[in-house]
């Protein structure tokens, strides 16, 4: 969720979760507040669902999360501030949105388990866990985090692998078994897809 502080008006952005590398457009002016949602922990006012997100970027008024929280952001003397006016706004709506449902309770606990293993775990476990159909809990999973158990899991795998690539000096084949790929090749075309570039040309990018 970006806030584009501009002159005369503020742009509101919001966008769901990328599967791939993809440029963002800011609009004209470089005052921007920022708000990054961990994975299954955004909460959407009730005009907007998380299918219409996904892969996308879209204009929003960004009162939808509270009254006058453009206004009361573009205002705000520093980041610090802006930070506790947008805390205040959506513990608001937190509190006002209706109680959590079972369904919520099932998708928010497949991602518990799915980011706990590493995106390692499999439908079948989770199956038995929740003693609920591989089709169900993918359907649950959906509808509340508008992508599919098995794309968190390569989200959360990309994740890790980052750090890895970052902290410890391991051969590819030893770093793709390490966080659940197939094979290497498995890896690195994940990593492509994810980042943009390849793995080396990451690498190197980090040794500058």
């Amino acid at each position: 969720l970006v806030f584009n502080i501009g002159k005369d008006k503020v742009i509101t952005y919001i966008s769901g979760t990328v599967f791939g590398a993809k440029r963002w457009e800011l609009g004209e002016s470089g005052n921007c507040f920022g708000v990054r949602f961990q994975p299954g922990q955004g909460a959407l006012p009730k005009q907007l669902s998380m299918d219409m997100l996904i892969n996308k970027d879209i204009e929003i008024d960004g009162n939808l999360f509270g009254e006058n929280l453009v206004e009361r952001i573009a205002l705000a003397k520093d980041f610090s501030e802006r930070c506790s006016i947008f805390e205040e706004v959506y513990q608001n709506m937190l509190v006002s949105s209706s109680k959590e449902s079972d369904k919520k309770a099932i998708a928010d606990y497949m991602i518990y388990r799915i980011s706990e293993t590493g995106g390692q775990i499999s439908m079948s476990q989770l199956e038995d866990e929740t003693k609920f159909s591989a089709c169900y809990l993918r359907r649950v999973f959906k509808a509340y985090h508008g992508i599919s158990p098995k794309e968190f899991a390569q989200c959360i795998r990309f994740q890790i692998l980052l750090t890895k690539v970052e902290t410890i000096r391991e051969r590819y084949d030893q770093i793709a078994l390490d966080c659940g790929y197939y094979d290497e090749p498995h890896m690195m075309r994940e990593f492509k897809k994810y980042a943009g570039m390849t793995l080396r040309q990451y690498e190197q990018i980090m040794r500058r």
